[in-house]
């Protein structure tokens, strides 16, 4: 694969691949600012993805998570919003997982002030 024919500003070649139909990588070819100025703007507009969280208990979540999937599988869902999603998903999980240790550790106290 060709190298990108930019020159940093320290005088060096750029080291990336060029793309396929110019002589210059992604970010020196201008795409990168293309990409930017579609997706990366703050305060963007995303479309709800159609899929509810029916409860937080782990079976109702892992429900959701598999409807997430399928969603972000068939292209109808941006994952970022997908990202975002999953990452309260896991909140709710670890806090029930830190409350459930908790309650075997004060099973446990009691056992060992029986024993």
């Amino acid at each position: 694969m060709a190298q990108c024919e930019a020159i940093l500003e320290n005088g060096q070649r750029c080291s990336a691949p060029s793309l396929t139909d110019g002589p210059t990588c992604f970010f020196h070819s201008g795409g990168a600012a293309v990409a930017g100025a579609r997706g990366g703007k703050v305060g963007i507009k995303r479309q709800p993805l159609g899929v509810e969280l029916e409860g937080t208990e782990p079976q109702q979540i892992a429900d959701f998570l598999r409807r997430l999937i399928n969603k972000l599988a068939a292209g109808h869902a941006d994952t970022t919003s997908a990202r975002c999603i999953v990452y309260a998903a896991q909140q709710i999980i670890g806090a029930y997982r830190d409350s459930e240790i908790g309650e075997l550790a004060k099973e446990l106290a009691e056992l060992e002030k029986r024993l």
